[in-house]
């Protein structure tokens, strides 16, 4: 008997755990867009279909403040969840070496998918050279979108 209270309190957490990880409460594409400074920076989970996929070569963007932008991996697609759609960022995997190897998207056009990620409303705060603004970020993004943090298929 001494040996079951010791499993309660793991097997509990475990339970708890995936409860938690099944039950993410999304949020609509829509809303997100009626009001995007309410969500600015905040993360969400979102569900839809998967289109406009498209890989990110890092050149792309190789550098800002010393950081690189996007990493091997990284990929872009649009979420549209029937209330609108969002174009999402995933800046790929910049733990692993620099390689020049393509790495495959684990996402395919109409893929249906639940997606936590980070609202990126246009920026407020804008300095600019000559007559051109551009946001305090160094990058002109006039539009919302989101930088993925997970990706998994909808169930």
């Amino acid at each position: 008997m001494e040996q079951g209270k010791h499993l309660i309190f793991p097997l509990l957490l475990v339970f708890v755990s995936v409860v938690a990880a099944f039950s993410d409460e999304t949020t609509a594409i829509g809303t997100i867009l009626a009001n995007p400074n309410s969500f600015h920076l905040k993360t969400v989970n979102m569900r839809g279909t998967a289109m406009k996929i498209r890989a990110i070569d890092p050149a792309e963007k190789p550098n800002y403040l010393g950081r690189r932008v996007f990493c091997p991996g990284a990929f872009s697609l649009t979420l549209d969840d029937g209330t609108g759609a969002l174009e999402v960022k995933f800046l790929g995997d910049c733990d692993a070496p620099t390689t020049i190897e393509k790495r495959p998207i684990p996402v395919s056009e109409g893929d249906s998918v639940l997606i936590q990620a980070r609202i990126q409303a246009p920026s407020i705060i804008h300095g600019g050279v000559g007559s051109r603004p551009t946001n305090i970020y160094g990058e002109e993004q006039d539009t919302v979108f989101a930088v993925a943090n997970a990706i998994r298929p909808a169930r």
